[in-house]
């Protein structure tokens, strides 16, 4: 048997992966190998790295006795001829696909952070969720694994209470492995790779290069990291640490929550699996497009104050150039101040 987790991204796969290595030992007990795949191969030492469909094939022939177990989101969006690749490697072997959906309207903004985490993103989420429009819908890439595979070897649950085994991912993750739910005993298994708040995220999108998808190099990544780091502190003490903003406008939520039952729909008529549908959110009208500029005055004053101190830079002059200039008053014109906090 081999069983693929596929993802999708922003379903939980990170904190999935986190699992697989942690108790890989306790995996194996059970008679499951878990192995590293594509660009992941390399990732941890120890652990057995595949990066082609024929090296699945060739490591399960040479061990017979157990299961083996992949994860990689990397597979539910990449080109469909993979997949037909990937499934005429393993036609001898039992395959069991494994994958995670999640509402739509979550999905979005949790790939919205994520891009602009890694310094891939400087587009404002309206103008991203124009650019990702085409591809928001698990349905073409689950389509594809179904048309290959067969619909009989695919697993799709939903990243809702309702939807998953044991009410929570991991349980219901290791129920597809045919493993006990409590595999990991009492330890509390922790999401993984979470997504920051607005005023976070926001003011790494004013960091990042033009929306030109060149995620930040390692020089340019720490640096972000030591100006987060300020802005954390910056929010935690500030009274209006705790403002909330509106991403979706109530007609983005409507299309994004009826685009998710009609392809949740789909899914459970070939799957043979329930997903639950969703409802919507009835948002009143967006107040403001989340931006830099939209934080409370006394935080941006307080980063300010922090990014510019002359022990900070110099302890860390790398990111004297990651500054964004709303926040850096060295850069600040009269007129571009108005323009920016008028």
């Amino acid at each position: 048997m081999i069983y693929l987790h596929i993802g999708r991204n922003k379903a939980g796969s990170t904190t999935l992966q986190d699992f697989f290595l942690k108790y890989r030992d306790r995996l194996l007990d059970h008679g499951i190998q878990y192995a590293l795949f594509g660009h992941m191969r390399d990732f941890c030492p120890g652990v057995p790295g595949l990066g082609l469909p024929h090296e699945i094939a060739d490591f399960q022939q040479q061990n017979p006795d157990q299961a083996l177990l992949i994860s990689n989101e990397f597979m539910f969006g990449w080109p469909d001829d993979y997949t037909r690749d990937l499934a005429t490697a393993l036609r001898a072997f039992g395959v069991t696909i494994i994958a995670y959906i999640r509402d739509y309207r979550e999905w979005l903004w949790s790939a919205y952070s994520e891009e602009v985490k890694r310094g891939a993103n400087a587009r404002d989420f309206d103008s991203y969720a124009r650019w990702m429009a085409d591809r928001i819908s698990a349905w073409p890439a689950l389509s594809g694994w179904g048309e290959h595979f067969g619909w009989d070897r695919i697993r799709v649950r939903s990243l809702d209470s309702r939807s998953l085994s044991e009410g929570g991912l991991v349980p219901d993750c290791l129920r597809a492995l045919s493993l006990p739910p409590d595999l990991a005993g009492t330890e509390i298994t922790v999401r993984s790779n979470q997504s920051p708040g607005w005023m976070m995220a926001e003011l790494q999108r004013a960091m990042a290069r033009p929306a030109d998808g060149e995620a930040w190099n390692e020089e340019e990544a720490t640096a972000a990291e030591q100006l987060n780091q300020l802005l954390a502190e910056c929010i935690a003490k500030s009274p209006n640490g705790g403002m909330s903003a509106q991403y979706l406008t109530p007609d983005q939520d409507r299309w994004l929550m009826e685009l998710y039952n009609s392809d949740a729909q789909k899914i459970s008529a070939r799957s043979g699996t329930d997903l639950p549908l969703v409802a919507p959110y009835e948002l009143p009208e967006r107040p403001f497009l989340p931006a830099i500029n939209h934080m409370p005055v006394d935080i941006m004053q307080a980063y300010e104050k922090k990014a510019n101190a002359r022990q900070f830079l110099k302890k860390f002059p790398a990111t004297l150039k990651m500054q964004p200039p709303e926040l850096y008053a060295r850069l600040r014109t009269r007129r571009y101040s108005w323009r920016i906090f008028r």
